[in-house]
Formats: C-alpha cells, structure tokens, sequence
C-alpha cells in the first residue's frame, strides 16, 4: 500500500485494531529483550549498542540526584560496569530503564553514605549531633559580634 507521500507502508504497520506507536513499542521492546539476552551471553557490540541507548538517560539521572557532572560521570560509568558484571541477569528485566533508575539511585545513596560517614568527617559529625541551641540573647550576641568582624 502506497502513501500519499509514494511511501512503502510496510505489511506490519497495517495490522488492524493496532496504532503505529503500540507496533514500534512492541518492536522496541523485542529488540531491547534481544539485546538483553545478547549482553547476558556476552555480546560486547550488544553491549556498546546499549551503553549508547542509555547513556545520556543514566547520566541524566546522575547528574539530577547528584547536582555534580563530575559525579554523574563517574556513577554512569560505573552503573554501566554495574550492567555488564551482572549481565547473567538481564533477561529477567523487564523495565530496563527503571532497571537502571534504580541502580543509579542505590549507587548514590551508598555514595552519599559513605561520603557522610567518612573518618574525615568524624569531627564535624561529632560536633554537629553534640550542638547545643543557644539561647536567643547569645544568637543575636554572635550575629553582631560577626558583623564586627565584618566591618573590621
């Protein structure tokens, strides 16, 4: 069948009762299972055809959870490491994009956890949780005392 525009209309897309958009989900998500299945047998090109899907969506993510593009970065570099060690597990996914949603929001509360309770933040952490609220005289003493400091 032929289109105004002289354009093939290919056999699939003529199906009844089907929408173009629902026909090219379905494709997409059988090529995205193909490729799933093709990285867990260790398929390298499948996997760069996948690195290349994601990459800006995982680092997207990244940099919106972690306000940092250096950050963002390094986490998708390391959830696509994350994919390809656990590769023996991709046919089971059926949302790859919450899939890797997930991964980059685990990564960076384990990141922001580590970060947190680092040794070099011990001092700051004690300190912080051993802070006693002064009392309204001695706020509004420190706040002019600082504005002393700053006009001197």
């Amino acid at each position: 069948m032929q289109s105004k525009h002289s354009i093939a209309i290919p056999k699939l897309l003529l199906a009844e009762n089907v929408s173009y958009n629902e026909q090219l989900q379905k494709k997409l998500l059988h090529t995205e299972q193909a490729l799933l299945h093709s990285i867990a047998n260790g398929d390298r090109t499948a996997y760069q055809q996948l690195f290349e899907r994601y990459w800006d969506q995982v680092y997207g993510a990244g940099l919106h959870l972690t306000k940092s593009p250096e950050q963002a970065r390094d986490l998708t570099q390391d959830i696509f490491l994350k994919v390809w060690d656990n590769r023996s597990k991709l046919p089971g996914v059926q949302n790859f994009s919450a899939y890797l949603y997930t991964i980059v929001k685990n990564l960076v509360h384990d990141q922001v956890r580590t970060s947190i309770f680092r040794e070099s933040n011990r001092e700051f952490l004690v300190n912080y949780f051993n802070y006693n609220a002064s009392s309204p005289e001695e706020l509004l003493a420190q706040k002019q005392m600082g504005e002393v400091v700053t006009a001197a």
